[in-house]
């Protein structure tokens, strides 16, 4: 059985959502072939590269780990790239175009120090008022900054709905959203925004109430960062939803979230990456089994990886 490095949010996430894919994807000694990028995977990855570029350039100056095709080669597969170069662009130039760009580099002209772009942090971190014992983890923050009145700030992107066939509303509980319509800069209806070191957040909705799995990511990256488990940082999330009009035609909103993680799902979620951690160590990952029954379907998934069925069949059955 391998044994990993760390643990990445993506990967903590495959242990409890699907524990034999990650034993195949992880463990196994056989190792399986990962699935293939999806488009949609691919246009949330070359915006990033359109805009996390433009970003370091304006505020830093160029640098080689973050010029553009550096950051598209190395996040975008090569069956996506022509595709994924231009419906990149055209969802970069909506979120300039709507003035979310601008409200973004303006926070970070702002902030003390300069931002901290990041390609890959791995580190350990501990909370023994949880548990005891570190755990070792892997995360890929886009930004880290801090206001002039002291907030610390986690930043990231997401793309929802460019490839879809149906529309994407965004997350309730936006601070702001940015649209061509009458609602432009208005918050979420049911919000409460206060102002917090400097940062408007919506008090009535922690992010791990708008959504867990962006909450997970984000705590394990301030806390890669430096942060305490528990901590108060301020998650930050432009959420870029996608639909589509009456004539097919485009169009985006880009709602920009702005919240705290409470405590509570801080602690909860570094306690299942310490029990996940040290399955993992233990060499009993299916913890639910007893140690005979676990090595048992441990084998059984390994020659299910040797004997695989072919990506476009796994592609199909997902």
């Amino acid at each position: 059985m391998r044994k990993p490095m760390y643990l990445s949010p993506t990967a903590l996430k495959l242990f409890y959502d699907n524990r034999d894919d990650y034993y195949l994807q992880y463990l196994s000694d056989t190792k399986t072939s990962r699935m293939r990028q999806t488009e949609p995977m691919a246009v949330g990855s070359a915006f990033d590269a359109y805009v996390k570029s433009y970003l370091v350039e304006k505020l830093i100056g160029k640098q080689p780990e973050f010029e553009f095709n550096t950051i598209f080669e190395a996040q975008v597969e090569s069956q996506n790239r022509d595709f994924a170069l231009e419906a990149g662009k055209i969802v970069f130039d909506a979120y300039q175009k709507q003035g979310a760009l601008a409200d973004i580099l303006l926070d970070l002209e702002g902030c003390i120090g300069k931002p901290r772009f990041e390609t890959a942090i791995q580190g350990y971190v501990s909370a023994v008022s949880v548990a005891i014992g570190d755990v070792p983890l892997l995360g890929k923050p886009d930004i880290f900054f801090i206001t002039k009145k002291g907030a610390r700030v986690i930043f990231d992107w997401k793309v929802n709905g460019y490839c879809s066939n149906y529309n994407v509303s965004p997350k309730p509980g936006y601070v702001r959203i940015r649209t061509n319509d009458k609602t432009n800069g208005d918050r979420h209806n049911k919000a409460t925004v206060l102002e917090h070191n400097g940062i408007k957040i919506a008090v009535t909705h922690p992010l791990c109430e708008v959504e867990k799995d962006w909450a997970a990511q984000l705590s394990i990256y301030a806390w890669l960062l430096g942060e305490e488990v528990g901590a108060k940082f301020i998650t930050a999330i432009d959420q870029i939803a996608c639909a589509k009009d009456e004539f097919g035609q485009r169009k985006f909103r880009v709602a920009q979230h702005r919240a705290i993680v409470s405590e509570k799902f801080q602690y909860n979620l570094f306690e299942k990456a310490h029990k996940a951690w040290y399955a993992i160590q233990s060499g009993h990952p299916f913890d639910f089994l007893t140690k005979e029954q676990n090595d048992l379907h441990c084998k059984q998934l390994d020659e299910m990886a040797n004997h695989p069925p072919s990506q476009d069949f796994m592609e199909l059955v997902r």
